[in-house]
């Protein structure tokens, strides 16, 4: 027994080391790429507050504090470097694969389906498509919202109460990285109440779920009033709210009809496979959970944490990639664990359904193209006569940069620059405030009258809605000029003496 034992977790120690190999290499693949717009205004930001700038008062976002708590930390113990963000990113990419596999095994018992299952995961989750490179509020809160689903039933297999705290405490720290991940919340919870239905012994369970989140909530406030920035969080809460609710033409009703094309395409099967059949084939596997009595309640669990993923990534009218990556976690288990309930009622050896259930995984995984991007080192591989130009002619940091585009977020860490904006990059949500931003933008920008300007070769709607492009183009002259990718061209431009 004990020999059978010692197989078993040698076996799972191998699963994992092979996990973290492949997370390593498929992350690393997305991570090295050029930084996207919104991670690289969060690093950005991140770095303003470390040179001591007020989030939300002296410089503005409508994102939750988390993600910039979370970027300050990887710049203090990685240092200010935009491959900071990338290995403090990568860490949690590879947690990300543990806890996703351990979920498995937490509801399957079975460490072969696990290790497949995740297997597809990593494929899909770190596509360059949709995890883009890293460092978005999507990808820590999904990572937040695994944890917690762990410890929910680890705590309805144990009673442990400590579960059940972890369980709460994560699922509130995602909330704060996107508030959309609240309506996870709602199966996380009616699933709680089914644990105490079957056990009444359980119903403490619920009062330290609660008071996990209670505590994080009281915990962020005091840090908010602190810092003398709750009025400013109160703001980014209510644009926030206007993004989800003004930013669209379109009613709810007609966001979340037009997200069914969206919603399935991390699979990448909606080119080869009629979008009917696709939804089709999902359906079946969800209805393979209901027909096998075991995992019956996980079925109706994960019909409702995809109906509250399908909300969340279609409410606020644009469909994002990235906004898919919170879905996609448990869209593989609804896959993998949908077709291994089928395969359950073969009469044939496990060893012959891992084999079939490998060969109905393969499309899905090829499709994928995990080929595609894969590296062994996430540092950015870049040649940048822009950073080049600033390290000879102006050696002390932080410099005296604004930005004028949107696309070049990224360039305020990597050039070690700050803004005196409050508004420091020109943004699209900026759109629903209306022409004040852009004209408080534009008086911010002469007042701080910066010595260096980056821009992305288009000018942001923000800087022409206030003829501010007019007035650079007066007062700078480009003193050079970099190709960062096929069609992404930066400008230095630099102030006339």
């Amino acid at each position: 027994m004990k020999l059978l034992s010692m197989q078993k977790k040698n076996i799972r120690i191998g699963f994992i080391f092979l996990i973290l190999c492949f997370t390593w290499l498929k992350a690393c693949g997305c991570l090295e790429m050029i930084t996207d717009p919104d991670p690289g205004l969060f690093e950005s930001f991140s770095y303003h507050i470390l040179q001591g700038k007020s989030l939300y008062v002296e410089i503005f976002d409508h994102k939750p504090p988390l993600i910039f708590e979370l970027n300050q930390l990887f710049l203090k113990v990685f240092g200010h470097t935009e491959n900071a963000i990338g290995y403090g990113s990568l860490l949690l990419c590879l947690l990300q694969s543990l806890f996703f596999y351990l979920l498995l095994i937490q509801w399957f018992k079975n460490d072969v389906l696990a290790f497949l299952g995740t297997l597809l995961f990593i494929s899909i989750f770190y596509q360059y498509e949709y995890f883009g490179s890293g460092n978005y509020t999507e990808q820590y809160g999904v990572l937040c919202v695994t944890i917690s689903t762990y410890f929910l039933f680890r705590y309805g297999e144990r009673g442990k109460n400590i579960s059940a705290f972890l369980s709460g405490l994560f699922l509130c720290l995602a909330v704060f990285f996107k508030e959309p991940f609240a309506l996870a919340g709602i199966p996380i919870f009616l699933n709680l109440l089914y644990f105490r239905y079957k056990d009444l012994k359980k119903g403490k369970g619920i009062r330290w779920f609660i008071g996990a989140i209670a505590i994080v909530l009281a915990l962020i406030i005091i840090r908010l009033l602190s810092m003398g920035i709750m009025e400013g969080f109160l703001e980014q809460l209510s644009l926030s709210f206007s993004y989800t609710v003004k930013s669209s033409k379109l009613g709810l009703l007609d966001r979340l009809i037009e997200n069914v094309y969206y919603f399935l395409n991390p699979l990448q099967l909606k080119k080869f496979i009629g979008l009917l059949f696709l939804w089709l084939g999902y359906f079946v596997c969800l209805l393979g959970f209901l027909l096998n009595k075991k995992t019956r309640i996980l079925g109706v669990f994960l019909i409702l944490i995809q109906l509250t993923d399908f909300i969340s990534t279609g409410l606020s009218g644009y469909y994002f990639a990235h906004y898919y990556i919170q879905s996609i976690p448990f869209m593989v288990i609804v896959i993998v664990g949908g077709l291994w309930n089928y395969l359950g009622f073969l009469k044939a050896s496990d060893k012959l359904k891992y084999s079939l259930l490998s060969l109905l995984l393969l499309p899905l995984i090829y499709f994928s193209n995990p080929w595609s991007n894969s590296a062994a080192n996430p540092e950015k591989k870049f040649n940048d006569p822009i950073l080049a130009y600033l390290n000879e002619h102006e050696p002390t940091k932080p410099r005296n940069v604004s930005l004028a585009g949107k696309d070049v977020g990224f360039y305020l860490l990597r050039a070690e620059g700050i803004s005196d904006s409050r508004f420091i990059v020109p943004y699209p949500y900026h759109w629903m405030l209306g022409i004040k931003v852009a004209n408080e933008y534009a008086e911010n920008f002469k007042k701080a009258n910066p010595k260096y300007i980056i821009y992305s070769g288009t000018w942001s709607e923000l800087v022409q809605d206030s003829n501010l492009d007019k007035f650079i183009l007066a007062h700078y002259t480009e003193v050079i000029h970099t190709d960062l990718r096929l069609g992404f061209t930066a400008h230095l431009l630099k102030r006339n003496n």
